[in-house]
Order: structure tokens, then C-alpha cells, then sequence
């Protein structure tokens, strides 16, 4: 009776050390998989803050000589000599008092 028991204990207790050895398994296979998504990770991080950097430099390039392409620029006239006009918008409110003067049929202006 008891060494059935005892046997009984034995079965069981080698069961559960071959379920701890298989569990010892997985433990060191997941730590061993973390380990060389970290190292990946790590390595994708220092490419894209490299690409990134690479990047900044450009578009700095980029404004530098967008700036200095302004900078050597000729200057824009404004007024036209061969009319003694100066070219841009005209002033809206002007441009409306003449529309209705000529709606009204006033014939101060030519």
C-alpha cells in the first residue's frame, strides 16, 4: 500500500520535473527571441534616426539655397517707366466707385 503510494509520488514528481525542464526551455527560447527583437529593433532605430538626420540636412540644404537663390535675385519692379504706372492691384474701393459712376451714367469719367 505505501509503495504503491510511494510510487504513485515518484510518477508524479517526475512528471512535474520534466514539465519544469520544459518550461526552463521555453523560458531560455522566448529570452534568447526578446533578446534578438531588441538587438533588431535597436539597429532599425539607428538606421531610421540616421535616415532622419540625413533628411534635416536636406531640407536645411534646401531653405539654405532657396535662400540665398532669393537673396540673388534681381529686385522686382513695381512701376512701369514706359506707362508712369505702377504695376500691382488696384485699390478695390476706387475700382467699385468707378463701376457705379458708370452704372449711373456719370460722365465725370473718361
Amino acid at each position: 500500500e505505501h509503495s504503491q503510494e510511494i510510487d504513485s509520488l515518484k510518477h508524479t514528481l517526475s512528471e512535474y520535473l520534466r514539465e519544469k525542464e520544459s518550461f526552463e526551455k521555453n523560458i531560455y527560447i522566448l529570452k534568447d527571441d526578446l533578446q534578438k527583437e531588441e538587438s533588431k529593433n535597436i539597429d532599425r532605430e539607428l538606421a531610421l534616426e540616421k535616415e532622419v538626420n540625413e533628411l534635416n540636412n536636406i531640407v536645411f540644404k534646401r531653405n539654405q539655397s532657396a535662400q540665398t537663390i532669393h537673396m540673388l535675385t534681381k529686385p522686382q519692379v513695381f512701376y512701369n517707366h514706359a506707362t508712369r504706372q505702377a504695376l500691382g492691384f488696384q485699390n478695390p474701393r476706387y475700382l467699385k466707385k468707378i463701376l457705379i459712376e458708370k452704372m449711373e451714367g456719370n460722365k465725370s469719367i473718361q
